[in-house]
């Protein structure tokens, strides 16, 4: 009967993104022309505009503070580890964790983009419209996943310590190739917190330049193509009931122990993991 727990102002949640942003980011997902960082970012800034709307109830008071918030991102400059939070600007500055509140007041721009929305008639059509901008694609050389969620376990330690009553923290991982070193251990400290409604869950995501079909939401390791992918598998969490739930409804096929964690992903399943990593019960 875990992950249950109705999110609201007095119980809020809290969702990490943990970011790969190595070199190879720079480069094209299998079957597209556009970077993966490039489209990383953008659905990053869809994400958080989504969650920035979801939690507004009334437009006079306000995003209210369902969710604590982190975008960690990692990679490699010359020697050095480089492990940062990509909201590190202005009076976000300095902060791992941020309220919804303080995000949806401090974009880095606002900026035109272009957006497929319903024509009215059963048809699409297309219209530019302004929209915040919180964070940018970046690439640095190497990644180094461990050092990455070793900085997570400390950032979620004593939030979950303070919020023993909330629905356990969610950490969301998009990558594309292997770290430097195991962070199989790391990744088991993650999964040990826990408050009363559950562990924090663990999903990762792996984008590839390889045209290939993608692995989504296995039980088992049976058919995994590599140790890399077998290792993310075990790093990953079982999705539990209440997010399976708009799993089906966005067409993801599940079945009993399948974990959240898609390999050699498109850019589709890298949006539908995102909208299902970040769903919650109707808040209060």
């Amino acid at each position: 009967m875990f992950y249950r727990k109705e999110v609201n102002r007095e119980h809020p949640t809290c969702l990490v993104f943990l970011i790969d942003r190595s070199y190879s980011m720079s480069k094209s997902q299998g079957g597209s022309e556009e970077k993966k960082a490039d489209v990383l970012a953008s659905l990053m800034n869809d994400t958080l505009y989504k969650l920035v709307r979801d939690c507004v109830k009334d437009a006079k008071e306000g995003p209210r503070h369902y969710f604590d918030i982190g975008v960690i991102e990692y990679g490699r400059r010359d020697r050095e580890k480089i492990i940062t939070s990509a909201l590190n600007y202005g009076s976000l500055a300095g902060r791992w964790l941020i309220s919804i509140r303080d995000i949806a007041d401090n974009p880095l721009r606002i900026e035109s983009r272009n957006r497929i929305i319903s024509d009215g008639r059963g048809g699409t059509t297309n219209r530019t419209v302004r929209a915040p901008i919180w964070i940018d694609p970046v690439y640095e050389n190497g990644t180094p996943t461990r050092k990455a969620m070793a900085q997570v376990y400390d950032i979620l330690q004593p939030w979950v310590n303070t919020h023993q009553s909330s629905f356990p923290p969610t950490v969301i991982h998009v990558t594309d190739g292997e770290s430097d070193e195991d962070p199989s251990s790391e990744a088991e400290r993650i999964r040990s917190l826990r408050t009363l409604d559950g562990q924090v869950l663990l999903f990762n995501i792996h984008l590839s330049e390889r045209d290939e079909e993608p692995v989504r939401y296995p039980s088992t390791m049976e058919g995994l193509p590599d140790d890399f992918a077998c290792q993310l598998f075990k790093m990953s969490s079982t999705m539990p009931e209440s997010l399976q739930i708009k799993a089906r409804e966005l067409g993801i096929p599940l079945v009993p122990g399948s974990r959240g964690f898609v390999f050699n992903a498109r850019f589709d399943d890298l949006q539908k993991f995102l909208t299902v990593g970040t769903t919650r019960k109707e808040q209060a």
